[in-house]
């Protein structure tokens, strides 16, 4: 039996939450001991580890609460299937990669194309095949010119989606001026980043890389944008992180900053007022899918 603080550290979700699970929602009804504690059975936990599950990929609480528990174990079954798929196609993708064979990364991202919707595909394989490449660059195992190949394929997967998006803006849209002031080699980054703001209903002016400071306010000074948005990559190598964000900041006022951390930049940020900070991609990611729900 687990009670619901052995719960908590196990799933890593708050007690309130919980609670409010099965208050709200009756997605869960815990027995209770003689003290009144409410006590869970391991069937219990595995059926929240589903709803969890169910959750992350973007299944709604009161869609869940409809569904009966064979229901939700045969749905995320599908999901947990699927995900070891997935996992096999990423390492596919990473043996083709190491090995430079261009034609067969190819062929595995257009068959996965015809499969997911780019949101899908950008989502489960695209982020965490990035996850798993960091990993092989720490440990040598790939180079700059992997990274130009990998670079170029998700760059041309996008590009035409960013423009077809593009022709659909209007004016009344939030206007967000993208730019990086790191390599060049990080270039499809920011090409992921647009199209999710795009994806978003935003406009977005994507100034490129090793864009300075000084180059920004020109841009600022016609008004073309409502925000800025900056990608920080491991490359970055102007001093202390606190102390360049805050002089940003400074200098963009009144435009309101985010700022998106590359996760293999190992540093960390301090909250900054009127800037927001995204650890990775997969904040914005969540940021897009809430957006469209």
């Amino acid at each position: 039996m687990y009670s619901l603080k052995d719960l908590e550290r196990i799933l890593h979700i708050k007690a309130q939450t919980l609670r409010n699970w099965e208050k709200r929602y009756n997605l869960i009804c815990p027995s209770r001991t003689d003290q009144n504690c409410r006590c869970y059975t391991d069937e219990d936990l595995a059926h929240l580890h589903d709803i969890t599950l169910l959750k992350n990929q973007g299944w709604k609480l009161c869609e869940l609460a409809e569904k009966e528990t064979n229901e939700i174990q045969s749905l995320a079954a599908e999901i947990r299937r699927s995900e070891e798929e997935l996992a096999n196609h990423i390492d596919g993708l990473l043996d083709a990669l190491i090995h430079l064979d261009v034609d067969r990364m190819e062929r595995q991202f257009n068959r996965l194309i015809r499969e997911y919707t780019l949101d899908q595909l950008i989502r489960i394989v695209i982020l965490p095949l990035l996850d798993q490449f960091n990993l092989l660059w720490l440990t040598g195992k790939v180079y700059l010119v992997h990274e130009r190949v990998l670079g170029q394929l998700i760059k041309r997967k996008l590009y035409h989606a960013c423009e077809e998006l593009s022709k659909e803006s209007h004016q009344q849209q939030h206007r967000v001026l993208l730019y990086s002031p790191d390599n060049d080699h990080k270039s499809y980054l920011l090409t992921i980043i647009q199209y999710l703001l795009l994806r978003s209903n935003h406009q977005v002016l994507s100034i490129g890389m090793q864009v300075t400071t000084d180059e920004l306010l020109p841009v600022l000074s016609h008004h073309l944008a409502d925000e800025v948005m900056v990608l920080l990559t491991h490359t970055f190598a102007y001093g202390d992180l606190d102390a360049w964000v805050n002089r940003l900041s400074e200098s963009l006022k009144p435009y309101p900053l985010t700022v998106v951390l590359h996760p293999a930049l190992r540093a960390s940020l301090s909250p900054h007022p009127g800037v927001q900070i995204h650890q990775g991609m997969m904040p914005l990611m969540r940021e897009h899918a809430a957006s469209l729900a």
